[in-house]
């Protein structure tokens, strides 16, 4: 969109008002422009309502405004998201993108709170990075094992192995546990923040 013209100090007080007439015009009609953008303009029912609202990303979080709420958008993966920042400054992440398929995929709810799942078609011990990964902690990961065909005549597990006191928010390790053959692998999900 291109910017509004609007010209201040008009009326100029020395200037006789019939000097100013066009320019009082021009700014008035940039009044109505203005209003139309995002609302639904004068002379029609509902004047004044949103009709949609349009917000250029920021680049960084707003300042705090102590007991105002804010609401705004930045580009997070390539995309724009909506963001709420209270009036304490908690920042909280309205929606997330994402394209899940029927095996893989991550989805962002309000407040951050992201879950994320997928499927292994392996048995060998490995890794599943998280792509992309949790913004600030992996709280927990579940697995759960799978076969194809006839019931199998044996159980299976998948073991999640930490390194440290908190799982790691871009990947697992995972060891497959089983007495058959006839597992093909494992689904996974992992909720996090």
């Amino acid at each position: 969109m291109s910017s509004i013209a609007y010209q201040t100090g008009i009326p100029n007080p020395p200037d006789d008002p019939s000097q100013d007439v066009a320019i009082m015009q021009a700014n008035a009609n940039a009044i109505n422009q203005i209003i139309a953008v995002d609302h639904i303009g004068f002379n029609v029912l509902k004047s004044g309502y949103h009709d949609v609202i349009k917000q250029p990303p920021k680049i960084v979080d707003p300042l705090v405004l102590v007991g105002i709420g804010q609401t705004y958008t930045k580009t997070i993966g390539g995309d724009q998201n909506l963001f709420y920042e209270t009036g304490n400054g908690i920042i909280n992440q309205l929606t997330g993108n994402f394209t899940p398929t029927s095996n893989n995929g991550t989805i962002i709810f309000p407040g951050g709170i992201t879950i994320k799942w997928g499927l292994v078609n392996s048995t060998s011990n490995g890794v599943v990075n998280f792509a992309p990964a949790f913004a600030n902690n992996c709280f927990n990961v579940w697995t759960n094992p799978y076969f194809i065909g006839a019931n199998p005549n044996g159980v299976a597990s998948v073991s999640i192995k930490n390194t440290g006191a908190a799982l790691d928010k871009t990947k697992f390790t995972w060891v497959f546990n089983t007495s058959s053959g006839a597992y093909s692998g494992f689904f996974w999900a992992a909720i996090g923040n």
